[in-house]
């Protein structure tokens, strides 16, 4: 008969080790046996759970006995086992097979990484010198198939499992039908195998054999303890699937006598299906149930955060340092390098990088739209008040930095205001105080203090709450896609901005300039409140500090910090001062605001663009690569700009590059220091950008007026764009700094 029983059971309690995720260098605190320092060997406790392991299996009310052991490479898994299979052997001499089959395809799962190789798995034949009592010299057994080294996402997991299980049952079913041929019905009995596996992979199991695959990877579905034991029973209906995509595991796996992925999902299971009737069985362990991992969220939660995990308040016995030398007896705890980047690699792991998450970005580019938008079209407004009410430039080129220079100021405490009332409701708050604002503006344009009451400190605030759901809201959804996700975002608040400058140019032309704004302000409202409403997190953001001070110490950090505080002194300077460019050239107001409007357009071009190319060249090298744009098309066009045909193309491809910058950034931190402390990152980066928001715009506003103002003609505005230029070169060096401290191979994707 075929076999009908499969024995799932979790390495027992271990050593630990570490990771700098940033670097990818696996560190052991102490010696491994096989050198590989993600390879540790069990605790004292862990070879007490492997013995009681064994005569739990070898006793007489365990049945039907294995007829065939796999396992994980691991070291751990293969020592787990030991007792209990040399215990087998005793029991049936030469008469059945029970050389451990080492199956890479079972092995440890490691998060999907893009710079670096996650260790490699040990080979048959060093395990030989470490077990030679249960793995042969001379296997015949060959493994199905190789894990990539850069790690899986937790579908892909599922699927390497699936096809792992998948051979391994058609391979035993045919020794199985070898065996019996010649053997009457009577003596066909009842087989089983005994597999030993890690925790992430043996959950994954539990799936793939009954068919059931939650919609959420997070729910508690199968539990795996150490040493622990789970038991699944075949079911006598059984249908077979032809059907196998090729598409659904991590690049880098390497088939080796399978062809495919089997159709596991709905139900089906693989081997024809199997039902579970035990689910972490650890009666017979004398501490019971350990270590539990109930889901793929408990194993994000119980990451290592200490060299060595003991069952006595971190004490080594003897026995544990005779095995392991290098044990002290009191052994010190051994930090993560950076548990946040960890739980950000298992946490990206699990993104849907699609489904809702798609309307999600569809109501951020409503949101931003309208925050980004407003901001970059100021210049109109700021045009209009200049002309109609006579207030100096530089002045409402402040009421107008302040509005985004709130961003920057608020960032730290709006980064705890999310976490505290949640993406949603602060998307709604952002959207209502940023149409109130421009509705009360229009009651104050004959004030430039009012101005900067409520278009500066209202709006503001509402632009501060926007920009941090957009900012910190799509990571949650997207890993390999993130940086096109962020892309069509920030090219919302382009195309925003292209749109509502027109609109603002016919408003104020009709309507006047205090209608304008309340017109404006009731826009904002009816259209961005049903997109915020669409606005929700895939996951509560988890209580952290509201800044990590920490981070300061990493020179990537802190360069960028100065990247993003640097270049945005610049970034405003053309939004700002096109319109008034263009009447020193003699054109009408409305080529001024369509200046602007291509200066968006192009903008919402480059942010969707440099978001593409995030995914594809890298987040820092599309950082520096926009940053170099920015800094070439100032100095080299913008001077020259004495017609209409060269300021076209400064302004596409100024406006390319700066909206390059916006839709980069949150990558950039997401990528390099963790989606896990995004909102962190992202505050306390943005919180630097206050002085080129606040002061940006104003001090070219200054430059311009001690060289003759607006009526001193085009070369007036010299000075105040070879400062803009100077920013923006300044930050690119910085940009190019940071890139090199991630990675010096040129070529390399970053």
């Amino acid at each position: 008969m075929p076999l009908d029983t499969i024995y799932l059971t979790r390495h027992g309690h271990r050593l630990n080790w570490t990771i700098d995720v940033r670097t990818g260098t696996y560190k052991s605190q102490f010696p491994t046996p096989t050198g590989n320092p993600a390879d540790p060997a069990l605790t004292s406790h862990g070879v007490r759970q492997s013995r009681e392991l064994a005569v739990y299996i070898s006793g007489p009310d365990f049945h039907p006995k294995p007829f065939r052991v796999y396992s994980s490479p691991f070291y751990r898994c293969l020592q787990t086992i030991q007792p209990s299979v040399e215990a087998l052997k005793k029991e049936h001499g030469n008469a059945a097979d029970l050389d451990v089959r080492i199956e890479n395809g079972l092995g440890e799962w490691f998060g999907p990484t893009t710079f670096f190789d996650h260790p490699s798995h040990p080979t048959p034949s060093t395990m030989h010198k470490h077990f030679p009592s249960i793995v042969s010299p001379e296997t015949n057994y060959t493994p199905l198939l190789h894990p990539s080294t850069r790690g899986e996402t937790i579908a892909q997991l599922h699927n390497r499992v699936a096809t792992a299980l998948e051979g391994i049952i058609a391979d035993v079913d045919a020794e199985i039908t070898a065996l019996e041929a010649t053997l009457p019905a009577n003596q066909r009995t009842s087989k089983s195998i005994l597999i030993c596996a890690h925790a992430a992979p043996l959950i994954a199991m539990g799936r793939v054999l009954t068919g059931r695959m939650p919609e959420d990877s997070s729910e508690e579905d199968f539990y795996v303890f150490t040493a622990g034991m789970s038991t699944f029973k075949r079911r006598e209906s059984r249908e077979k699937d032809a059907s196998r995509p090729r598409t659904l595991l991590a690049e880098g796996t390497k088939f080796v006598r399978v062809q495919g992925v089997p159709a596991w999902e709905g139900g089906r299971g693989v081997g024809g299906g199997w039902n579970c009737v035990k689910n972490g069985d650890c009666t017979f362990l004398s501490d019971g149930a350990e270590r539990g991992c109930y889901n793929m969220a408990t194993i994000t939660q119980t990451l290592p955060t200490t060299a060595v995990e003991l069952p006595t308040l971190g004490q080594t016995t003897n026995e544990e340092r005779q095995r392991n030398p290098g044990i002290s007896s009191s052994a010190p705890g051994s930090i993560i390098a950076d548990d946040v980047m960890q739980q950000s690699l298992i946490a990206d792991s699990q993104v849907p990088d699609g489904g809702y998450g798609w309307v999600v970005i569809f109501a951020c580019a409503v949101v931003t739209w309208w925050f980004v938008g407003v901001s970059y079209t100021w210049g109109v407004m700021q045009a209009e008040l200049v002309n109609r009410k006579g207030y100096s430039s530089s002045t409402l080129a402040f009421v107008g930095s302040l509005c985004p220079a709130c961003i920057s100021l608020l960032a730290v405490p709006n980064a705890t205001v999310i976490r505290k009332i949640g993406a949603r409701i602060t998307a709604l708050l952002g959207i209502f105080l940023l149409g109130l604002g421009s509705i009360l503006s229009g009651f104050a344009t004959d004030s430039v203090v009012g101005l900067f009451m409520t278009w500066g400190f209202v709006g503001g605030l509402g632009t501060s709450l926007c920009f941090m759901v957009v900012s910190v809201t799509p990571a949650q959804y997207f890993k390999a896609k993130r940086g096109i996700a962020n892309g069509i975002v920030y090219a919302g608040g382009g195309l925003g901005g292209t749109v509502i400058s027109f609109i603002l140019d016919a408003l104020l032309q009709r309507v006047g300039i205090a209608w304008t704004f309340r017109i404006l302000g009731f826009l904002i409202m009816g259209t961005g409140l049903p997109a915020a409403y669409l606005i929700k997190e895939r996951a509560p953001i988890k209580p952290t500090k509201m800044v990590e001070w920490s981070l300061f110490k990493d020179i990537r950090f802190a360069v960028l910090f100065a990247v993003g505080a640097i270049g945005t002194f610049p970034l405003f300077v053309p939004a700002f001062f096109l319109p008034l460019y263009t009447n020193s050239l003699g054109l009408p107001s409305s080529a001024g605001a369509g200046l602007v409007a291509a200066f968006n357009f192009s903008s919402a071009i480059g942010r969707l663009s440099c978001g593409f190319a995030c995914d594809k060249l890298g987040s820092l090298n599309t950082l520096f690569l926009s940053l170099l744009l920015s800094a070439l098309s100032i100095f080299v066009l913008w001077p020259v700009s004495s017609s209409i045909g060269p300021l076209i193309a400064f302004v596409i491809i100024n406006g390319s590059a700066n909206g390059g910058f916006f839709s980069t950034m949150p990558t950039v931190v997401g990528n390099v220091f963790g989606s896990a402390r995004v909102s962190v990152a992202v505050g306390m980066i943005v919180s630097g950008w206050l002085g080129g928001y606040l002061l940006g715009a104003p001090i070219a506003g200054y430059i311009l007026n001690a060289s003759g103002g607006q009526e001193g003609g085009v070369g007036a505005y010299r000075p105040a764009i070879f400062y803009a230029g100077s920013m923006a070169t300044a930050a690119t060096v910085l940009a190019a700094v940071v890139r090199i401290k991630v990675d010096r191979r040129i070529k390399k994707t970053v």
